[in-house]
């Protein structure tokens, strides 16, 4: 019988098979599959002889079955099962060998990729991430380690010439075929690292990559950016003024000011603005605009924009008797405040647990709410507004929002941005801007305010444009909660005596 004949006769009997110059071994292995041994050797005879084969094959068995336990260990710590590319840790592996010394690596991440799998399902969100998979093979792969390393996380690690934030555009320019077909446009934001400095080790790459990914998000989400070694420094400083931030406010570090809130025409003062401010325990105080965003992103704004609403009706409800009825405070709720499915609910409950009509409260919200679900966003203003609370658009003409997006929302009032009114583009008190703000507030049938008001000509210019009410320091700096009723006092003898001597 040739060989490959006694082979096949010995795969499809399943046992060791013997003639005068060879024999053929079975080794069952796991899974099916089977390892065949044939051995040019003369024939042994004898019990013994056969008692030392079956030992013979059990053991190169056990062989077999942990060489392919091995194989798939391996697999699993070097594979992504899902795509079928390197996963981290091969490509980890890849950047400390340096195939490419003087190349670069990329980390990219697709923009929204989580709005795909909560909106559609995680089976489309898969099929997306093998399609995307599949092109970065196709265009890269002969210059270039694709890999996915994490989520909607990709790692590129190849030429420098090949690796680049234009090739990566060029990737995502035209639209992915999902399903049946069905074209998807996809946008992808990379953070880039040059692998020229030998002294940096895979996960160190990685990091950097990382870094720089982040850096391109929040500055220019959709394009990329490479990594420099003073962002590693900025990072840092991030991490530790947010550790700052969180340990002020368990301690009650952080506390609200309030501005008043003046109608032009009567000086009479309708309402007040709260502030957030945080003095650090070494007395310095740090900006609102550099602690704010930092809150915001680490999703620390939540429970911050929680203890600001209380600490803010707390002090309307101490106004009893000081104030008039119908003045009002305004807080503002940040985009991802706002966007929490009970906010509205969890708001009302405080005006009730806390004996506030919400004829005396006002809300303020950037431009930045009118990005998610319009339909769902004028369902929540809709609820506030019948409860007798304000809204209004702060730091209108600064953003994005649409005017068809701003005829559906249920707002009262537009705040002008201090941009518009005592910075440059104020053009010498012409107001320009601001009078073009006016005219399609008193279209949309909402009152107006100004922002930034230093002097008296600003004031007067407003007024005569059509602006209602106005803030800034011409009229107060934010003052503390102790101080507020004291200027209310002098602010209001002041008025009077003007009054009379008119």
């Amino acid at each position: 019988m040739p060989a490959t004949a006694l082979l096949r006769h010995t795969l499809l009997q399943q046992t060791h098979q013997l003639r005068d110059d060879a024999l053929c071994l079975h080794i069952a292995g796991s899974h099916g599959s089977a390892l065949l041994l044939w051995l040019q050797v003369a024939p042994l005879a004898g019990g013994l002889a056969r008692g030392l084969l079956q030992v013979f094959a059990s053991h190169a068995a056990l062989a077999l079955e942990n060489l392919q336990l091995y194989l798939s260990i391996n697999d699993l710590a070097f594979t992504d099962p899902l795509v079928r590319l390197p996963n981290r840790n091969a490509m980890v592996v890849a950047l400390e060998r340096r195939q490419w010394p003087d190349g670069t690596l990329a980390l990219l991440d697709l923009d929204g990729f989580s709005d795909i799998n909560s909106v559609l399902d995680e089976h489309f969100g898969d099929t997306v991430l093998c399609a995307v998979a599949h092109r970065l093979v196709t265009e890269l792969s002969a210059h270039a380690l694709v890999a996915r390393v994490g989520g909607d996380l990709f790692g590129i690690y190849g030429r420098a010439d090949r690796v680049t934030a234009e090739n990566l555009a060029r990737i995502f320019a035209q639209p992915f075929v999902i399903n049946d077909g069905e074209p998807l446009r996809l946008a992808a934001t990379a953070g880039l690292v040059q692998m020229s400095n030998t002294s940096i080790s895979g996960v160190v790459a990685l990091k950097h990559a990382g870094v720089a990914l982040k850096q391109a998000k929040s500055r220019a989400r959709g394009k990329s950016m490479y990594f420099e070694p003073t962002q590693i420094d900025a990072a840092s400083d991030r991490m530790h003024m947010l550790n700052r931030l969180r340990a002020a406010f368990s301690e009650e570090r952080l506390f609200l000011h309030y501005q008043p809130l003046v109608h032009l025409g009567t000086g009479r003062v309708v309402g007040a603005e709260c502030l957030l401010r945080w003095r650090r325990s070494d007395g310095r105080m740090v900006p609102p605009d550099i602690f704010i965003p930092l809150a915001e992103q680490s999703g620390l704004m939540i429970a911050l924009g929680q203890w600001v609403v209380r600490t803010a009706l707390l002090w309307r409800r101490s106004l009893r008797g000081v104030v008039d009825e119908d003045f009002r405070v305004a807080i503002n709720v940040s985009h991802a405040q706002f966007a929490e499915p009970n906010f509205v609910d969890v708001f009302l409950l405080l005006l009730c647990e806390l004996q506030v009509p919400g004829a005396q409260v006002e809300i303020e919200l950037t431009e930045s709410v009118a990005v998610g679900n319009v339909q769902q966003l004028v369902a929540k203003l809709t609820q506030l507004r019948a409860a007798g609370v304000r809204v209004a658009m702060d730091d209108f003409g600064t953003g994005y929002s649409s005017l068809s997006i701003i005829q559906r929302l249920a707002l009262d009032k537009l705040k002008i941005d201090r941009s518009f009114i005592s910075g440059a583009q104020a053009q010498n008190n012409t107001f320009e801007i601001a009078r073009t703000i006016i005219t399609l507030a008193e279209h949309l049938q909402l009152a107006t305010t100004a922002e930034g008001i230093e002097t008296q000509e600003q004031c007067e210019a407003l007024l005569a444009v059509g602006c209602e009410l106005g803030q800034g320091y011409w009229f107060s700096r934010p003052l503390a909660e102790a101080d507020f009723p004291q200027w209310l006092h002098h602010y209001s003898t002041s008025q009077s005596q003007g009054e009379s001597n008119g």
